[in-house]
């Protein structure tokens, strides 16, 4: 009886069928306060709403994202600092709930550069007994030598290490259409005329996902190739689905949903402003930046380096030709001082910028060639969205290896 009762109860917050919501976002549509999402101007509302057209309606919010403005909606635990805030973060959490309760195929998504972060180790709160496709998307970003086949074992790897079972792992881009048509053989294959539901964190990538997916499905399935004319807007800010979002895109039965991101409050998105977020965000296959440069012969030893205002590491002690070499968005600039003035560069340039993050001390030690390198990071909660990667000339023994990945 318990158990009716709470199904009823998480069924109910599922969006009336018979309310009209903007295609774009999943917003409901309103004539209310001007600039929230769903919001639509009188004169627009009526007209659609007279012939029967609410479904093709985006809102005004969503118009200014696909023009690329940053106009952020979620505030609470988990949302993000600045603009106005009209939906909390656990608001939308509470409007997956019901999910658990469906019949339904979940397609996980998780962000290859930020695969710990994005990974929603509590997936089955959301998702229930329902099977679980996993699909890592971006991996157009990883560097251009990249072994995807290692990448693969090592993700399989590490969802067994999270005691996650999937039925199986995509590795995919969205941008290049890379893996899209394995995904989309396997939902063939496994929804049974289920309800297909998109589910991850906040930008990780769902709406461009399904994007790829309606483009790849168009050219065989007619129904795809019309729901491309109304898809979910794609935006660099975290939160722009606010709404379960139906879509038209299989023949025979069943059908997608786009939903809203989950935002997860120690991830970089929860505590930069939204207005640093496009710089951060990566555009292109990250590359790697040796420093100091490989034709100077400027030593580590004592000094400081500074990745933008995120990443602060302290050297201690190196030898001569040890180089650091870092992964991540070009505008972000390396600055290397002694450690003396270090605090000082801090505060004259570090803070002059517009970020806003907690900070957070983590002191790892390397063993390289007998030899301790002390890494002070002081950084935006997780040491940074992207991968930053040290490269090592000698193999690190097992113990410290462990040690720095605690």
């Amino acid at each position: 009886r318990r158990r009716r009762k709470e199904k009823r109860k998480a069924l109910a917050k599922k969006t009336p069928s018979g309310v009209a919501c903007c295609y774009g976002c999943g917003a409901p549509l309103h004539t209310g306060e001007e600039g929230s999402p769903g919001h639509v101007e009188p004169a627009t509302y009526d007209l659609k709403k007279r012939h029967n057209q609410l479904k093709t309606v985006l809102c005004g919010r969503c118009k200014l994202l696909s023009h690329g403005h940053m106009v952020t909606a979620v505030g609470g635990h988990g949302g993000y600092p600045g603009g106005k805030q009209f939906v909390s973060a656990e608001e939308l959490r509470e409007k997956l709930s019901y999910l658990r309760h469906e019949k339904a195929l979940i397609v996980k998504l998780v962000d290859i550069v930020d695969f710990n972060g994005s990974f929603l180790s509590r997936i089955r709160d959301f998702a229930g007994a329902n099977p679980i496709v996993l699909v890592i998307t971006k991996v157009d970003l990883l560097p251009r030598d990249t072994d995807l086949n290692c990448i693969g074992d090592w993700v399989v790897e590490s969802v067994v290490r999270k005691k996650l079972n999937v039925l199986s792992v995509h590795l995919t881009s969205s941008k290049s259409l890379v893996g899209i048509t394995g995904v989309i053989s396997e939902i063939q294959q496994e929804k049974k005329a289920r309800d297909v539901y998109i589910l991850g964190s906040a930008n990780v990538g769902k709406s461009a996902f399904i994007s790829a997916m309606l483009k790849t499905m168009a050219y065989k399935d007619p129904v795809a190739a019309a729901a491309q004319k109304y898809k979910p807007i794609q935006s660099a800010v975290p939160g722009t689905t606010l709404g379960p979002i139906q879509i038209e895109a299989f023949l025979g039965g069943g059908k997608l949903y786009d939903t809203p991101g989950v935002h997860l409050h120690h991830r970089q998105a929860a505590v930069i402003h939204a207005d640093d977020l496009p710089s951060l965000a990566p555009q292109s296959r990250l590359k790697g930046r040796c420093f100091p440069a490989n034709d100077t012969d400027v030593g580590l030893s004592g000094n400081t380096l500074f990745w933008g205002g995120l990443v602060r590491i302290d050297v201690v002690k190196a030898l001569p030709r040890t180089r650091l070499t870092f992964y991540g968005p070009k505008k972000l600039s390396i600055n290397m001082v002694p450690t003396t003035e270090a605090d000082e560069f801090y505060k004259v340039c570090g803070c002059s910028t517009s970020l806003i993050f907690f900070y957070l001390e983590v002191i790892i030690y390397f063993f390289f060639q007998n030899l301790f390198t002390k890494l002070h990071c002081t950084c935006a909660m997780e040491l940074f969205l992207y991968l930053s990667f040290i490269h090592l000339k000698e193999r690190v023994p097992p113990h410290v290896t462990s040690s720095a990945q605690n």
